[in-house]
């Protein structure tokens, strides 16, 4: 297990009760399966996708980047090793649990976990450094947050701030684990944030905050469509992100799209913005 990338030590999905099956499904596995079901229900759904893009002033290439790229964040606060203590996967290589660091799904949630995760740890070390004008990197920050929130609070109300230190729930080598996870992602499908747009006080009031409950209920629908572990088996088997995407997540997502009649004809994904390298 040497060679397996940190972030491929969590877990997102466990059980203990499915034998001669993978007993947990890697956290970022299940965020791409996520992800997967954004993108081709985006795609599949041109008309609502123009609208969504029009109303927020995206292009709408910008808009599903950004979209589909959010998702495979929904579930940042799962890399706690506090969460991870809740099942213990035999043979998948994952992180040891912490004795010391108990999982609580009241105060402590995953949803808000991951929020706290992004503002303090993954967000200073990316769009912060974009900007050197504090008043400027205020309103940048302001306007990712209202975005992510969307995706944040997938489990359907918002992931308030947490009032207790990330060290409650996360070790250092989690927050690097997760680092890891976002840098392998921009490297894989590029940098989507248009940070001009993001940082503009008008468009977060006027563009952003009538859409985001909209925005929410699809970042919803795709996590519980991505859950569904009949068209998204559980894996433990160590891959690139890319393969993953291409082998399991895209075709699982068109396939739970088109049992639910959400997929009306086939979609194709674009090969252009599939992945980069």
């Amino acid at each position: 297990m040497a060679d397996r990338a940190r972030y491929l030590r969590y877990w997102g999905k466990a059980r203990d009760d499915a034998p001669g099956q993978a007993p947990c499904h890697l956290l970022a596995y299940h965020a791409l399966d996520v992800a997967a079901v954004g993108e081709v229900l985006l795609r599949c759904d041109r008309q609502r996708t123009m609208r969504l893009a029009a109303s927020l002033d995206l292009t709408v290439e910008v808009f599903q980047h950004l979209f589909v790229f959010s998702l495979m964040l929904h579930d940042l606060g799962k890399f706690a090793r506090s969460f991870q203590g809740q099942a213990q996967p035999v043979g998948c290589g994952l992180v040891p649990p912490d004795p010391g660091m108990v999982y609580d799904g009241r105060q402590r949630r995953h949803d808000r976990l991951g929020a706290e995760l992004w503002r303090e740890v993954l967000y200073p070390n990316r769009l912060a450094l974009s900007v050197a004008d504090p008043m400027t990197a205020m309103d940048l920050e302001q306007g990712v947050d209202l975005w992510l929130g969307c995706f944040f609070g997938h489990h359907g109300q918002p992931a308030a701030a947490l009032s207790t230190p990330l060290t409650v729930d996360f070790r250092e080598e989690d927050c690097s684990a997760a680092e890891d996870f976002v840098t392998a992602l921009e490297a894989q499908w590029g940098v989507p944030w248009p940070c001009e747009t993001l940082k503009d006080e008008d468009w977060q009031e006027c563009r952003l905050a009538p859409m985001t409950w909209e925005l929410a209920g699809l970042a919803i629908l795709a996590d519980w469509l991505g859950s569904n572990d009949a068209f998204f088996p559980y894996c433990a088997e160590a891959m690139p992100l890319a393969e993953y995407w291409e082998r399991r997540a895209l075709p699982g997502a068109r396939q739970v799209l088109k049992q639910t009649g959400l997929l009306q004809a086939p979609v194709e994904v674009d090969p252009k913005i599939r992945t980069r390298g």
